[in-house]
């Protein structure tokens, strides 16, 4: 069990999305549905543990991706408010 928790962890990553679900479940070679949810149990059943490297690949990209998206909107907010500062300056330009 201690040798599972890694993949587990990977699994519980709050950043994974579809996109990502999608590829582990290419990886592992099972879709989980609400009939057949992910389980430890099913984990265990279809030998999910055996593509650890390839779960852990799959969550780091998707943290690495909600990094990036959370920096390009940080970028994308300050770029509004400069934006908006140079019309403001504009306007006031043009009543001089």
């Amino acid at each position: 069990m201690r040798l599972q928790l890694p993949t587990i962890r990977d699994l519980r990553n709050p950043t994974l999305k579809q996109r990502h679900w999608e590829v582990i479940e290419e990886v592992i070679a099972f879709h989980f549905t609400p009939e057949e949810p992910m389980t430890l149990g099913k984990l265990v059943e279809i030998d999910a543990f055996q593509h650890a490297e390839d779960i852990t690949e799959v969550s780091g990209r998707a943290s690495s991706e909600a990094s990036l998206e959370a920096i390009l909107k940080k970028v994308s907010q300050n770029w509004v408010a400069e934006l908006y500062i140079s019309q403001n300056w504009v306007a006031k330009l043009a009543m001089i």
